[in-house]
């Protein structure tokens, strides 16, 4: 159907030349074509070009393409489209033709000036793209001891990151595939029909509520070709770190959160498997009645509050993402930017002194009485004013150690800055013991509490427990707001 008509080593700026036999050529005015690189781990489009074709009297159309936006490397023509018919009554509008089913592949090279041309073009991408695979089939070792341990294959499945193609990465990939059925929630919602109301209406789950659904809920798989690993629990929670990276940078550049729910790790040797999922646990109150948060009356309130006031609505949102993040050095970032949000909301000036309990001025550096100056002053200011202030301190059993609200606050900020300057503490590293001021404190909170997970970041927690409590409290006028629903970590 198709075949180059120019050399196939170009130097830059010279045209590709080729010839298509297309019998439905002569009823369009324009033929794009893409080029696509090759002999790489993600082959992709790097030129589409459109152009109005030149009809030979033998029936076939002539086409010449730019190569001057093509960097020196190894391309292939990738599909070619007739659009734009010549009658409107020429149907479809658009027609493709793709390189591997409609026809063969079609191999150039832009090359240096002065650099020699491949003499075996077709030889040179064959070798090379067994050369990609043969790595990626290689395998990544987690194995602490070479000598032991097995070979798998593992599949985590990611919800929630719809993509369209495939992408390869260092001996891992994740491809796309068909999305998740809701057949359950129709079940519940007939379930319920049936069962708590007198009506007899009934949904059957048709292929259009299936399709719906799939759409609605696209799925994912990471594939690791081949683990070589202690055991598949070893190999299993591996892979799951891989995919989790993946979703957080995808969820930059498809706008989407992708969630890994399974992996499945599959023995090579004797192809027995087992199923490690993750499913997504229940973190709220597992207690019931209306001392635990089922009170119609107060529930009712607050969502009429949060009807008309948007800027507690803003902290909820906050309050919902904080009690949702299963990261320790995050956790410390959204749960400081609550205290932040409603601290700011006060107005508190940045001249205002900060008093200790037993009311006398903090000292700053200088020996001077600190005055808020900044997002730190002014989360004391509000939680030495807040009942939240006077939570029990757990502080660690080793005297000497005891916190004081000031400690906290400077931990919390403190932990918070590696959070959002450099994605969360790290003990010895280099960059953040010279670059980052609050690295001192932060060693201290990892010390003092034997981790980054701790007593200080459970005070935390239970701290923005009180403070929202008492914003919803207060707004809703439910009278005397409580010292937080002392909800441990």
């Amino acid at each position: 159907m198709m075949r180059l008509t120019s050399d196939c080593s170009l130097l830059p700026g010279e045209p590709l030349t080729l010839e298509a036999s297309v019998e439905a050529a002569r009823d369009y005015r324009q033929v794009q074509v893409d080029v696509l690189t090759c002999a790489v781990d993600n082959p992709c489009t790097v030129l589409s070009s459109g152009t109005a074709p030149t009809l030979l009297p033998d029936g076939t159309i002539s086409l010449s393409l730019p190569t001057r936006d093509l960097a020196p490397g190894v391309y292939e023509i990738g599909r070619l489209s007739l659009h734009t018919p010549v009658s409107e009554m020429t149907t479809p509008e658009q027609v493709r033709f793709f390189r591997g089913k409609h026809f063969v592949r079609l191999l150039f090279e832009i090359r240096e000036s002065g650099a020699p041309r491949r003499q075996e073009l077709a030889a040179y991408v064959a070798a090379r793209e067994t050369e990609l695979e043969d790595r990626f089939l290689s395998g990544l070792d987690v194995r602490q001891d070479a000598r032991g341990g097995r070979a798998y294959c593992v599949l985590c499945f990611v919800k929630g990151l719809l993509l369209t193609g495939r992408m390869r990465f260092d001996r891992w990939e994740v491809q796309p595939f068909r999305g998740l059925d809701a057949e359950d929630h129709i079940n519940a919602i007939n379930d319920f029909l049936k069962g708590r109301t007198s009506f007899s209406t009934h949904f059957d789950y048709s292929d259009r509520l299936r399709a719906q659904s799939r759409n609605q809920s696209p799925l994912c798989v990471v594939h690791f070709p081949m683990v070589f690993a202690q055991s598949e629990d070893v190999a299993a929670h591996f892979c799951i770190a891989k995919p989790s990276l993946l979703t957080e940078a995808l969820s930059y550049y498809r706008h989407a959160s992708g969630i890994v729910f399974a992996a499945v790790p599959l023995d090579r040797e004797t192809g027995t498997s087992n199923l490690f999922t993750r499913p997504e646990p229940y973190r709220g109150n597992l207690l019931g009645g209306m001392i635990a948060g089922e009170d119609p009356d107060t529930v009712r309130l607050l969502v009429e509050q949060l009807d008309r006031d948007p800027q507690l609505r803003y902290f909820l949102s906050l309050y919902k993402q904080a009690r949702a993040e299963t990261n320790v050095d995050y956790a410390y970032l959204r749960n400081w930017l609550i205290l932040e949000s409603v601290a700011e909301s006060k107005g508190f000036a940045h001249t205002e002194v900060l008093i200790d309990p037993s009311g006398l001025p903090l000292p700053d550096k200088k020996g001077k009485p600190r005055k808020a100056g900044n997002a730190l002053g002014t989360v004391y200011l509000l939680l030495s004013r807040s009942l939240a202030g006077a939570l029990p301190s757990y502080p660690p059993e080793q005297p000497g150690r005891q916190y004081r609200l000031i400690d906290f606050v400077e931990c919390w900020s403190a932990m918070r800055d590696a959070a959002a300057h450099y994605g969360g503490f790290r003990s010895g590293d280099t960059v953040q013991h010279t670059r980052f001021r609050g690295y001192d404190r932060c060693s201290k909170v990892v010390a003092d509490q034997g981790g980054l997970d701790g007593f200080i970041l459970a005070h935390l927690s239970n701290t923005v427990d009180a403070i929202v409590g008492e914003e919803v409290q207060s707004r809703c006028r439910l009278g005397s707001p409580r010292v937080g629903p002392g909800r441990e970590r």
